[in-house]
């Protein structure tokens, strides 16, 4: 039996002063369940997207038109400069004030050129992880994690998700609605969904009541002119979660496509239904340990840590303990910070109520195994884990325990394996777009590999790498294996000082490292190695002259204690280029906010749109909304004659 415990160390994101400027900090943050909670963060920076010097949309003419994801993300980094990151691009200022327009539009460009942003085609949310992640490694390297998260047929992103991993993370976020006309309902009673742009905005609060739910946001698209900044604007809207939903350019033949509920957040003029499908996040990095610690602590830890502080380098450790717990594996990490464990072949997940912190099973509609011998997350965000010779994805469970009203979790995809899997790791390379399923499975042996990659929904291919490593055979049960961000392979075995790499070629080297004894192994972003060394973690670099150790300054980690072993949180994305590399996935000027009226989107206010708001006549909007709320536009909740005066008083081609 093993107590569990997370510790958490405080970051310059709970709050903060710096003299003349108004910061913002997590002024609410509760999280009792999935039906109830709470996330407010003030003083957000709230940039405009649209001004002079960007460049114009070819159409428009407007400047800065689809610059939405580089406004948005320049928020998030403005953010951490004021809260004592003042190194970070844009630095600590005051954005709201008119002095500091130039410096914000200069930044923008900046980071539109780093997220590859078209004036036309806008931004994925894909370029701007990587735009972020190089800008906040170079600048506050190894301070944060950084992820970006899509709509697939695997994964759905939340609003419960996203209020989940700021409350429980600190994280800074910016999130994507895409818009999605509805092509028709098929023969099961599905609307079926097909996206056609999208718009980004910054997080700013989060709320659930019940089955009401509100997003609080900083639209980067709500500026007065194009000279200037205009003040801060914090918008909240119902985000009703919307059901039975295929997403398919076509009616014909989606019933075999995954049915999917999603967050539609109700704007008073908008497409057929605006949904949230992705988001990037900027995180404190964290890690979590588990296992046996100093009689100073107790006996199995999770712990986050970050040099995200005022003063860096000086860490505020803060402990909530969870139930024991009877593990008999290591502790698995979502991307979304979630933690799951193995308890006698079952799997646990952590959960949050009211009352505790626990960690409960996982039951899997279709998964009956009599045993699950190993765990990891995929890049896909699906729980592989390996039964014997079977090795399933598990879908829905990023969050944690899927709670009521969540998507169910399935089995996404599954495959026969040559061999009884025991160890399953998490593949980091296939960051591209272009393999985000990799994963690979280890023998009992540890002497033969398995690549799963490819597009396992289809078929999942497998590679044989021969290993042939100096291993302890008799340290096998105690091997760490851990892969970097080029392929390569890492071993350690508990109790020894030497760690090994298997490149992708198939070749290998060994090196001994000055430690007194290894008990714990893994690798941050940058692809230094993260030693436990008598409870305590080291850090060292792999250099052109060897080994190098370095400090604090060098990782944020060093000096932590840890037990038997640790995961490391890690950046990540789930982007795949044949869902999210087409043209709908561009981010463009949102056309409700062109033209109040224009519900069929042509540039005009006519009788077009009179007929579909004729269409209409009559219906109640629900208080949570509906899809039919963009042609209530004095928000009275009923369509009739007031929403008619204001549409014939805009009659005509829009301003």
């Amino acid at each position: 039996m093993k107590q569990v415990i997370r510790m958490s160390v405080t970051s310059g994101l709970l709050a903060g002063s710096f003299s003349g400027v108004a910061f913002g900090d997590f002024t609410t943050t509760r999280y009792t369940s999935g039906t109830s909670y709470e996330l407010a963060i003030s003083h957000v920076v709230d940039f405009d997207q649209v001004r002079t010097l960007l460049p114009a949309d070819s159409t428009t003419g407007i400047p800065g038109a689809n610059y939405c994801v580089p406004t948005s993300s320049a928020n998030l980094c403005a953010y951490i400069a004021n809260h004592g990151r003042p190194g970070v691009t844009p630095g600590a200022a005051d954005w709201e004030s008119s002095s500091n327009y130039s410096a914000g539009t200069s930044f923008i460009s900046y980071l539109g050129a780093l997220m590859f942003t078209n004036r036309d085609t806008g931004t994925s949310m894909f370029s701007a992880w990587f735009g972020m992640s190089n800008l906040l490694g170079t600048e506050a390297p190894l301070s944060f994690t950084v992820a970006a998260e899509y709509w697939s047929p695997l994964n759905v992103v939340s609003l419960k998700e996203m209020a989940k991993y700021s409350i429980n993370n600190e994280a800074i976020q910016i999130f994507g609605y895409g818009f999605y006309d509805i092509q028709g309902i098929n023969s099961d009673g599905e609307t079926v969904i097909d996206r056609d742009g999208g718009h980004c905005m910054t997080l700013v609060g989060a709320a659930r009541s019940g089955s009401t739910r509100e997003i609080t946001y900083a639209d980067p698209d709500d500026s007065a002119g194009e000279a200037s900044q205009s003040s801060f604007k914090y918008p909240t809207k119902y985000s009703v979660w919307t059901e039975n939903l295929v997403v398919s350019a076509t009616v014909s033949g989606s019933t075999s496509k995954p049915v999917q509920s999603m967050n539609h957040i109700v704007l008073s003029s908008s497409a057929d239904l605006t949904l949230i499908d992705n988001r990037l996040s900027v995180a404190p990095t964290f890690l979590a340990s588990w296992g046996t610690f100093d009689t100073s602590l107790v006996a199995s830890l999770v712990l986050r840590t970050t040099s995200l502080t005022y003063q860096p380098g000086v860490l505020t450790n803060i402990v909530t303990p969870l139930p024991v717990v009877p593990t008999t594996g290591a502790l698995a990490m979502s991307p979304g910070g979630a933690l799951f464990c193995l308890s006698n072949g079952q799997l646990l997940a952590e959960h949050i109520t009211a009352a505790e912190r626990s960690m409960v099973p996982v039951v899997v509609a279709g998964l009956d195994l009599p045993s699950i011998n190993a765990i990891a997350f995929c890049n896909d965000r699906t729980l592989v884990a390996v039964s014997g010779q079977q090795l399933y994805a598990i879908s829905e469970l990023d969050a944690g325990l899927p709670e009521p009203g969540d998507n169910r979790p399935v089995i996404a995809w599954q495959a026969q394996l040559p061999f009884v899997g025991a160890q399953v790791v998490t593949s980091y390379k296939g960051q591209n777009g272009t393999a985000p399923h990799s994963m690979l499975v280890f023998s009992p042996s540890r002497r033969s590999i398995y690549e799963v990659s490819g597009d396992p929904a289809v078929q999942p291919t497998f590679r044989t790498v021969p290993a042939q490593l100096p291993l302890d055979v008799a340290l096998l049960s105690q091997t760490t294996i851990v892969e970097d961000r080029h392929g390569g392979l890492w071993f350690a075995q508990k109790g020894s000082s030497t760690v090994s790499l298997l490149n992708p070629a198939g070749t290998f080297s060994s090196m001994t490292l000055p430690v007194v004894s290894l008990s714990a192994f893994s690798l941050d972003d940058n692809d230094q190695l993260l030693v436990g060394d008598q409870g305590v973690i080291r850090a060292f670099r792999l250099t052109a002259n060897g080994i190098v150790e370095v400090g604090i300054q060098g990782s944020p980690f060093v000096g932590t204690r840890v037990g038997d072993g640790f995961t490391i949180a890690r950046s990540s994305t789930n982007y795949e280029s044949r869902f999210h590399s087409g043209p709908g996935w561009r981010n463009v000027l949102p056309p409700f906010l062109v033209c109040v009226g224009d519900f069929n989107f042509d540039g005009t206010i006519d009788g077009g749109d009179l007929g579909i708001m004729l269409s209409k006549w009559g219906t109640v909007i629900p208080p949570g909304g509906s899809a039919d709320s963009k042609l209530d536009l004095n928000q009275d909740g009923l369509i009739a004659g007031g929403d008619l005066g204001i549409l014939l008083s805009k009659w005509g081609a829009c301003p």
